[in-house]
């Protein structure tokens, strides 16, 4: 493992996932009493006083806790290849996460806006061949409509081969039966 790009999982107060910090910072959250940890990676940070294990997850001691119900679903690349199964939308190959691009339905130079409702995943070729085009003009028809997801519909977590596309360690996956907001 890389210690310089090592990140760490950060639960709120009810154990959901708020977000993924350099593991630095985790330590930081630890050592003033904000946080405890709960997983380490088995790596040890080493000064000439101390050592200190990497921790892997941490949860938050202060703050209140989330509520499931009110959390929308943001904008992100994660959530756009899981909102649309990892298929482009135009010829229907899957694709792994990292060749996943995201085409404007709306091109961008025409007023279109990155947001759920006009954004689709897409090949590099067809996202190529549709270019500022609308889907119409590239003789192009979408497999399925952008749309905003409900609260709660991308899939709770990454799971086995999804996990390794996204780089999600491991010791994350009992932590990620919620989505990360």
């Amino acid at each position: 493992m890389d210690l310089l790009s090592l990140q760490t999982l950060v639960l709120d107060r009810g154990f959901i996932p708020i977000r993924r910090v350099h593991w630095t910072r985790a330590v930081s959250m630890w050592w003033v009493g904000r946080a405890e940890v709960l997983e380490e990676y088995g790596l040890v940070a080493r000064s000439p006083s101390m050592e200190i294990p990497i921790p892997a997850v941490v949860r938050h001691l202060r703050g209140e806790p989330r509520r499931r119900w009110t959390v929308e679903v943001r904008f992100s690349r994660r959530a756009l290849f899981l909102r649309d199964g990892g298929r482009c939308q135009y010829c229907g190959r899957k694709l792994p996460f990292q060749l996943a691009t995201h085409d404007h339905v709306v091109p961008r130079s025409r007023g279109g806006q990155t947001v759920w409702d006009n954004v689709l995943l897409a090949c590099l070729p067809c996202n190529q061949r549709k270019g500022a085009r609308m889907p119409e003009e590239a003789r192009m028809k979408p497999l399925s409509l952008p749309r905003r997801p409900k609260p709660g519909s991308i899939p709770a977590g990454p799971r086995g081969e999804e996990a390794q596309l996204l780089d999600i360690p491991p010791l994350w996956l009992p932590y990620l039966g919620r989505p990360l907001a």
